[in-house]
């Protein structure tokens, strides 16, 4: 691994500097890479199969907290016209709804 890179940490200003190494380290071998500011980790750089796994952990964790929503909610639901209605959006679903039925063209 590279002397810039210490237990797969890397400062901000060294990250900038080795951009393209980093990427390769991450996209090619599989590398996490953390990136730190101020001492701190801030951010990190993943390969694309790493980031696949993270999004469909997300995935099934939202349906997990979905579905549970639904068993807990004794049978009742919330209309979109409510929830438009509740936030104050009636004006942007308007003019969606011309942008999809092609009134404003």
């Amino acid at each position: 691994m590279s002397k810039i890179i210490e237990d797969n940490t890397v400062t901000m200003k060294d990250f900038r500097t080795n951009l393209s190494e980093i990427f390769n380290l991450a996209a090619y071998k599989g590398e996490r890479i953390r990136i730190t500011k101020n001492g701190k980790v801030q951010a990190a750089i993943i390969d694309k199969d790493d980031l696949e796994i993270f999004e469909a952990m997300e995935m099934a964790a939202d349906i997990k907290a979905y579905d549970k929503a639904k068993k807990n909610d004794g049978g009742g639901y919330v209309s979109f016209n409510d929830v438009v209605q509740d936030m104050g959006l009636e004006k942007e679903v308007g003019l969606l709804d011309e942008k999809i039925s092609g009134k404003n063209k």
